[in-house]
């Protein structure tokens, strides 16, 4: 399983790096709703080349990809 996230490394005032990363949410899928009004975007495998930035995309393409999980019946 991999979330889909952002990180960087910046530099502080205090003249020290510093590592950061966020984890992207989207909208509730049907399963999550009832409990809280967000979730994290899941990427599905077929999708990690093109997050990682292993294939060339488009920002619209990479977009597509943050939506909520949808539920395997």
């Amino acid at each position: 399983m991999a979330l889909a996230g952002l990180w960087e490394n910046w530099k502080s005032p205090a003249d020290e790096w510093v590592r950061s990363f966020t984890i992207i949410m989207t909208t509730p899928n049907e399963l999550c709703a009832p409990i809280q009004n967000r979730m994290p975007v899941i990427l599905p495998p077929k999708e990690w080349p093109l997050w990682l930035g292993e294939d060339a995309a488009e920002p619209e393409r990479l977009k597509a990809v943050l939506r909520p999980t949808r539920r395997k019946t």
